[in-house]
């Protein structure tokens, strides 16, 4: 899977068309994404995207600095490593939110089908999140885990959440 995301963590594009040992160069060179970033007046104009070291630095994608060892160059690796690391943060969000990405899934699903529950699943993060922000028209009334819940958060390494912790 490959995504982009905003910096709250929502998935604003994925990508699930190669297989895991695919490089993430590969990977973004053959997805739709890219080729609508290549389309005039697709991102506002001073938007970027920010990619690792895998990727090229292009007028829509800025990458690191390669083989910097101090000053401001590497003062920019690092600022733009805390806009990347976002990413990584919603990818751990998704897999905490639901358990099932935890652990392989069984073959007989298929790879449709766990595709589309990928995909699912990260629309409803998507949800959870505005609806966090109250950007549902709804109340953050998070029900208290069941007992089954409980058990399971703790039988697969979990960590317990707070539901009076607002950064649920």
């Amino acid at each position: 899977m490959q995504a982009v995301c905003d910096a709250q963590g929502r998935y604003l594009d994925i990508s699930i068309c190669h297989p895991g040992a695919t490089s993430d160069y590969l990977s973004f060179f053959t997805s739709p994404l890219k080729h609508k970033l290549e389309q005039p007046g697709f991102l506002a104009p001073g938007l970027v995207l920010f990619g690792d070291s895998a990727y090229v630095n292009t007028q829509y994608m800025v990458t690191p600095f390669k083989g910097v060892g101090g000053g401001t160059k590497d003062d920019y690796n690092f600022y733009q490593s805390q806009v990347r690391i976002r990413v990584e943060c919603s990818f751990g969000m998704l897999v905490h939110r639901w358990g099932v990405l935890r652990k392989p899934m069984p073959a007989q699903i298929g790879l449709a089908k766990t595709t589309a529950l990928v995909m699912c699943l990260c629309r409803l993060h998507n949800y959870c999140i505005d609806r966090r922000e109250g950007k549902c028209g709804m109340l953050n009334n998070i029900p208290p885990p069941t007992a089954r819940d409980q058990a399971d958060i703790e039988l697969n390494g979990g960590i317990p959440l707070d539901p009076s912790n607002n950064h649920i």
